[in-house]
Parts: C-alpha cells; sequence; structure tokens
C-alpha cells in the first residue's frame, strides 16, 4: 500500500511538472499568435532567467557600486568586486579568496587562468588610471607601476603574471614585474590601422591563453589584432567588430560582435597556445537579438565601454543598451582522482540483443589489481564513459563473478552505449581529457559529424 502511494504522489508531481510547462509553452504561443511579441519576450526571459534547483549564490552582498565581473578563458573561474573587495572563486574547487583595497577599482582585468589579474585606480586628479598587479591565488606582494594609464582603455596581463601590456598614446608597451620598472616598447601606432584619423582610438588586450587579442578602434567599429608576446607579431585578425568586448567559450574558442547596424554578426575565434588564431565569416543575428531598442539614425553611433553597448550623436543623451550576450555564466569543471593500481583489458563488442544489434555496444572488462580487494562487490565502483562524457555515464555496475582478485564484467544490457557503426574505438588509456580523438561534433546537413 506504502509503495502505491508513494508512485502515486511521484507520478502526479511529475504530471503537474509537465502540465506547468506545457501552460507556459501554450501561453507563449497564443501571444505570438496574437502578435503580442514584447509580452512573448517577457515570458520567455522570466522563465530562462527563473531560479533553479542546481542554482548557487556567490555572493549575497548589495555593493554601493556595480560589480565588475572577469572569468577565466574556459569559464570555471570568476572574479568579481564589491566596492573596495575582489574576489576570485574557484567553481571546480573549493577554493576562494578575497583582497581588499584602499580604494575602488575602476577596471580589472585577468590572466586567461584567472590566476592574476591588473587592477587599475583612478587618479585623484582625474588624469588617468595607475595601475596595481596582483595575485588571486598565492600569497605574493603586488606590483605597484609608475606608468599612467586612460581608464577607458584595457590592460592586460601575462599568464604565469610575470609582465603585464597596455597602451599609451596607441603605441603598445610591456612592463615586467621587477626593478628597475622600465616600460618597453613593443607595437608602434604606425603599425595599427586607424580607422577614423581624426578621433583617438581606445584599446581593450584580452588574454587568449599565452597570447592576447587587441580590440583598436572608436565609434562602434574596430579591427581585431592577434598579439603573440612570443615574437611580438601582430597580425590582422577582422575588420568592423562592432564593441570591444571578448565573449569567452571553452577555453579554446571565444565570441565577439561583428558587422554594421543593420547587418549584425556573431563570430567565433578559435585559439591555441601560440598559434594564430582563426575567426570564421559567423552568422547573423537580428538587432532584437542583442537589445530591444530600434536601429540608430543618421549621425547616431554605437560604441562600446567595460562590456556595454551604447548609443550616442550629435543632438542625443547617451543612452546605455542592455545585452543579451552579456549574461554572465561560468562552467565547473568535472575533475577524476585516481591512482593507477589497475589495469583494465577491454572489449567491445555488438549487443546480443537483435533488435539493438546495429544501434548498441557492449562493454565487456576486466578489473586486474595489484592489491588485494576487501568485499569487492560492495567496496569497487565502476565508472564507465563514453568519449570522456558524464551525461550517460554508467555507475555501481557489479562484477558478474570473481577469479582469484580478478573482476570479470561481462554484462549484456548493463554496460552497453547507444552507439551506431561508426563507433569503432573506446580508449580507455587517458581519462584526463573530456573526449577522445574526437575534435568536434556538429549536426550540419542533418547528421552528427565528428
Amino acid at each position: 500500500m506504502n509503495k502505491r502511494l508513494i508512485l502515486i504522489i511521484t507520478l502526479l508531481f511529475f504530471i503537474s511538472c509537465e502540465n506547468k510547462n506545457e501552460t507556459i509553452v501554450k501561453d507563449i504561443d497564443t501571444l505570438i499568435e496574437d502578435e503580442k511579441f514584447s509580452l512573448a519576450q517577457d515570458k520567455i526571459k522570466n522563465k530562462l532567467e527563473a531560479k533553479r534547483a542546481s542554482d548557487e549564490i556567490l555572493s549575497n552582498k548589495k555593493p554601493i557600486n556595480q560589480r565588475i565581473i572577469e572569468v577565466s578563458n574556459d569559464r570555471n573561474r570568476v572574479v568579481w568586486t564589491e566596492d573596495k573587495q575582489i574576489t576570485f572563486r574557484d567553481l571546480a574547487n573549493p577554493l576562494s579568496k578575497s583582497l581588499t583595497f584602499p580604494d575602488i577599482p575602476e577596471m580589472i582585468s585577468v590572466s586567461s587562468e584567472a590566476e592574476y589579474a591588473i587592477v587599475l585606480f583612478k587618479l585623484p586628479n582625474g588624469a588617468g588610471c595607475r595601475m596595481v598587479n596582483v595575485s588571486l591565488i598565492e600569497p605574493k606582494p603586488s606590483y605597484l607601476s609608475d606608468t599612467y594609464v586612460s581608464c577607458k582603455n584595457r590592460s592586460a596581463v601575462s599568464s604565469d603574471g610575470s609582465s603585464i601590456y597596455y597602451f599609451i598614446n596607441e603605441n603598445l608597451y610591456e612592463e615586467t614585474l621587477k626593478d628597475p620598472k622600465k616600460p618597453k616598447l613593443l607595437v608602434s601606432k604606425e603599425r595599427f590601422e586607424s580607422i577614423y584619423p581624426n578621433i583617438k582610438n581606445r584599446t581593450h588586450i584580452f588574454s587568449i591563453s599565452k597570447t592576447f587579442l587587441i580590440f583598436f578602434g572608436n565609434a562602434g567599429v574596430y579591427n581585431l589584432y592577434w598579439f603573440n608576446p612570443k615574437d611580438n607579431s601582430i597580425t590582422k585578425l577582422a575588420s568592423e567588430i562592432i564593441t570591444p568586448k571578448l565573449y569567452y567559450g571553452n577555453g579554446k574558442n571565444a565570441f565577439v560582435l561583428a558587422g554594421v547596424v543593420g547587418s549584425l554578426l556573431l563570430r567565433e575565434i578559435k585559439y591555441t597556445s601560440y598559434g594564430e588564431p582563426t575567426i570564421t565569416k559567423g552568422f547573423s543575428i537580428t538587432y532584437n537579438e542583442i537589445n530591444p531598442f530600434p536601429t540608430t539614425k543618421v549621425n547616431e553611433f554605437i560604441s562600446g565601454k567595460s562590456g556595454s553597448i551604447y548609443k550616442w550623436g550629435t543632438s542625443i543623451k547617451k543612452r546605455v543598451y542592455p545585452i543579451i550576450a552579456e549574461k554572465f555564466w561560468v562552467v565547473a569543471r568535472d575533475y577524476i582522482i585516481y591512482e593507477n593500481n589497475a589495469t583494465v583489458p577491454l572489449q567491445i563488442k555488438r549487443t546480443r540483443s537483435v533488435r539493438d544489434v546495429e544501434l548498441k555496444h557492449n562493454l565487456d572488462f576486466a578489473v586486474k589489481s595489484i592489491v588485494n580487494f576487501q568485499s569487492p562487490l560492495q567496496n569497487v565502483k565502476v565508472l564507465l564513459m563514453q568519449n570522456g562524457k558524464f551525461n550517460n555515464a554508467i555507475y555501481n555496475i557489479k562484477p558478474m563473478f570473481t577469479i582469484g582478485n580478478d573482476l570479470i564484467y561481462k554484462y549484456d544490457t548493463e554496460t552497453q552505449f547507444w552507439a551506431g557503426n561508426e563507433y569503432l574505438n573506446f580508449d580507455n588509456k587517458n581519462i584526463q581529457i573530456a573526449v577522445n580523438n574526437i575534435g568536434a561534433v556538429n549536426t550540419n546537413g542533418g547528421l552528427y559529424n565528428a
């Protein structure tokens, strides 16, 4: 009786959730049919931004000044300001650090792994900003540069925290963090293409692994350059970038907004440690996908500052636009910590079921250990992953039988993965990478391609 009652309650719970979601979808469809697009957009936005059980509150503080948020290249680490305090958080590990300064930071820029940050503080006379380089993890002394820079330009710090990079009068300098403090000219302004000769250019430097991307321009039109500190080379990657903001992806790619008003593109940049990045032609996005306001008119311009897009002109007041792509999100890494005390001979076989013979593959394997197992049926935990993925992993399969100290797994359905005839290899030699021998997967043409 109790089992039936629990089953009924569980089913009613799922039915209730399903009906609630179906109701929301129907309401949105109705609003679209009635051409009430703004109401439909608000309803979708509220649904997507609703709090979920898996959400984590990083801070309950209510700072007086707006937070500045920075993330590492792979978005596993986040750094943010709350008035005079800077907080570092590694989402994959229980690691959190905080630094407190006597003044409120004007801007921060973190290294590729978010281990170091260059912090800008506004001078009392308003003539610029002073730069302080800090270590966010290790207790190292901070470095105060004697050079003052524009508060509107973004500086950068190397991945190992040994050098900072900044622009002065549109020239790129490097300053190593040691005495004597002497900036070194790396790239002169003549090597950068000035879009508007009569307007002073803005410069924004972003770290990508061990190299940098530089936005150079103004008034909503920027050129994108790649700078390699290994040989101080500069390469132009793209033009007509609409805002000097880099949206980091998975640690190997990033995105920029490009194009012109009325014809916007989201372009992907793929990069490695030192190789020249590649940038795609991008795909079209509408103006409404970036902000809900109408397009600009004659003598009106779109500009970017600190990640925000704003409109300005000769006869209008400056207006800041919210960007959907500005929504802050990070991703925590999955870690496996292991000690190599066992070997796992493995065979990939077809399923014994005729119905699934072309659709599934079965894993036959054994666990051969150099240590003696104590109660292996209870104490040995097995995790099976397909191409290093956790979302369809098989957990805690008990051995079918034991031979001495060897655990034998010769199941049929319990150790199967969905896989067509293209699934020819199961590599269990390295469990430290996310995928095995697969560079990318897409669905171009309606089918999965790897």
